[in-house]
């Protein structure tokens, strides 16, 4: 059934992705000017297409009104279909010392996305991402990763989202697997919000907050299930959870920008209406590094991030306090090739004197804009107590596609 199910998905990806209207060929596009980069040296934060109306020949710019555009054939049939793209992870791990809650193939599919995203009318656009998971060689989960509606152009640089997202925590939590430049998510991530990430189905609303120095600042406010139940209480609780996440970005020179993120969450960790709330907070500092005139060929980032957490539990006769950092550097020596360093920490939430650290190594080399190769190392030396060795050495070799519609990742 879930083969079936796989192969009509690839079949709907192919018809859609193919040109409509093919009385009139669309014009070749020039080559990108980098793999994921920009001429100009330094990357500046995305800025939303502008939305075509169907039907018409105007675009809507967000944050404006439509202007003129032009009327080509098959514009009109191309408007209902939405963009689609597809995604797939494949793995090669090695352990010296395996792990009893992991998966021990050598070879894997890690990971399938199916993305579908377009404007459904002038107010915003609609993204929807299908996860499917290999959880045995026979079995595949299939389930709704995000699936949310965004308005962009509502008054006082206000962005509304409304469904199942990524929550905005930190730096990492709202990248998806694919996109990390690295093989995992960190172990701090990991430990505090599970593998899946902290997510939920609820509202998130955007401000570019006014401010004298004219930079970018962006203050954004969530409120969602109360899903998780590594850090929180789970579906055990009737209460939401609460997110505020504000994000500074700098121009330092030329060629180098700064970003800074703070960000706090909290919900009940009881089930009902109970009174033990557990918090968590964050703090992500980026550097980045692009020399004008040379910014294809040479890079830097250099990306930080440290967790604390109060965990109030049922059981407990106080709050258990705990906290993680990981501290990653990566190089981009040419146009395909890029090399980084990551050092990991993290305490359990449940136990403190739990402590984990990782250190990796990995290399990079991108095929082209639509798939990359990653060789990574790893080794792990946790501390859960005595007579207990698990450290553990790990090789990684990674293997990534895309098909379709590919958008900018995530500045």
């Amino acid at each position: 059934m879930i083969a079936k199910t796989l192969t009509r998905l690839v079949l709907l990806s192919c018809v859609a992705i193919a040109p409509a209207g093919a009385a009139e060929e669309a014009p070749p596009q020039p080559p990108p000017n980098a793999i994921g980069q920009s001429q100009a040296g330094v990357d500046q934060p995305e800025k939303p297409a502008p939305i075509e109306t169907p039907g018409t020949s105007q675009q809507v710019q967000p944050g404006g009104t439509a202007t003129p555009g032009t009327d080509k054939q098959g514009r009109f049939f191309q408007s209902f279909n939405p963009d689609l793209s597809l995604n797939a992870d494949f793995l090669f791990h090695a352990s010296s010392q395996p792990d009893v809650n992991e998966d021990h193939r050598p070879f894997r599919v890690r990971e399938v996305e199916l993305g579908l995203s377009g404007a459904v009318d002038p107010y915003g656009q609609y993204h929807v991402i299908i996860g499917l998971e290999e959880e045995t060689p026979d079995q595949w989960a299939v389930g709704v990763e995000e699936a949310y509606f965004t308005y962009n152009d509502l008054p006082y640089d206000l962005r509304l989202r409304v469904g199942k997202f990524r929550a905005s925590f930190g730096k990492t939590n709202d990248t998806h697997l694919h996109a990390l430049p690295w093989i995992d998510y960190p172990r701090v991530i990991t430990n505090y919000f599970g593998q899946e990430g902290l997510q939920g189905t609820g509202a998130s609303l955007s401000w570019l907050v006014p401010n004298p120095w004219d930079h970018y600042l962006e203050l954004t406010g969530e409120v969602f299930d109360n899903d998780n139940e590594v850090l929180f209480a789970g579906e055990k609780s009737n209460d939401a959870a609460e997110l505020l996440h504000l994000k500074g970005f700098w121009q330092l020179s030329a060629s180098s920008t700064v970003e800074l993120g703070l960000s706090a969450a909290t919900a009940p960790d009881s089930e009902g209406h109970g009174g033990h709330r557990s918090w968590i907070e964050g703090a992500d500092l980026t550097f980045r590094w692009r020399p004008p005139g040379k910014g294809l060929y040479q890079a830097l980032e250099f990306r930080n991030e440290i967790l604390t957490c109060q965990k109030d539990l049922p059981d407990s006769v106080k709050t258990k306090d705990s906290w993680g950092m990981y501290s990653a550097a990566e190089y981009q020596f040419s146009r395909r090739w890029a090399a980084g360093l990551r050092y990991d920490f993290s305490e359990r939430p449940e136990d403190r004197n739990l402590k984990e650290s990782d250190y990796s190594a990995y290399a990079t080399f991108r095929q082209s804009e639509f798939a990359f190769w990653r060789l990574a190392y790893t080794f792990q030396d946790p501390d859960l107590g005595p007579d207990q060795d698990s450290s553990r050495h790990m090789v990684f070799l990674q293997f990534n596609i895309s098909l379709g519609a590919h958008p900018a990742h995530k500045y």
